[in-house]
């Protein structure tokens, strides 16, 4: 058995994608407070992150953590070409996860209405796993918190979102697969394991 580790979640790329989201006077607010008060700088992040929601989350997952979602669909395919059982998740197997099962299904040919059938039968869960972020969030004693209400569940507009927002910004899934790594090489590679 191997276990791999793929980071999605650390505050760096988070955080990247956050100011990259955001107008220029907020930006310079949060470079502003970054400087000069870290509490207040944390304050606006949260915000914002509840303002972008799990759609924004998964957008800036997409967009800024490339080549980790590239290298987990490799890891995935590599091991499915040979015949190899393969099992991912992360925290609550929804968010991540659903990213990663998404691009794979798609690659194999699955209609967006399967992808979102798949995912949201991950829908359920009160629960919220942000990584770094949320770790840094419950840290503090004080201060804004990540909204559950935001980020719990796996509902069907979620993912419908991150298909669009991949066709909107890449031009299509394969544009998208091409950015992140995984080419037509690999995805009928995985084509070809899963017609096994």
């Amino acid at each position: 058995m191997a276990l791999y580790t793929v980071p999605m979640l650390e505050r760096g790329p988070i955080f990247e994608g956050v100011m990259r989201r955001i107008p220029w006077g907020d930006k310079a607010a949060m470079v502003f407070w970054g400087l000069f008060d870290g509490d207040r700088q944390q304050e606006m992040f949260i915000g914002k992150m509840n303002e972008g929601g799990l759609l924004g989350l998964s957008e800036i997952i997409l967009d800024h953590c490339k080549p980790e979602v590239g290298y987990a669909m490799k890891v995935v395919t590599s091991h499915v070409t040979k015949g190899v059982p393969v099992a991912f998740q992360c925290r609550l197997g929804k968010d991540r996860t659903g990213i990663v099962a998404a691009l794979l299904l798609l690659a194999m040919g699955a209609s967006d209405d399967q992808v979102v059938s798949d995912y949201v039968r991950s829908h359920g869960s009160d629960q919220i796993a942000l990584g770094a972020v949320q770790r840094e969030n419950e840290r503090r004693k004080t201060g804004p918190r990540l909204d559950r209400n935001v980020f719990q569940g796996a509902k069907a507009e979620t993912m419908e979102g991150v298909i669009a927002h991949i066709r909107k910004t890449y031009g299509s899934i394969d544009g998208y697969l091409d950015q992140v790594g995984f080419d037509e090489g690999w995805r009928r590679d995985l084509r070809t394991a899963a017609s096994l």
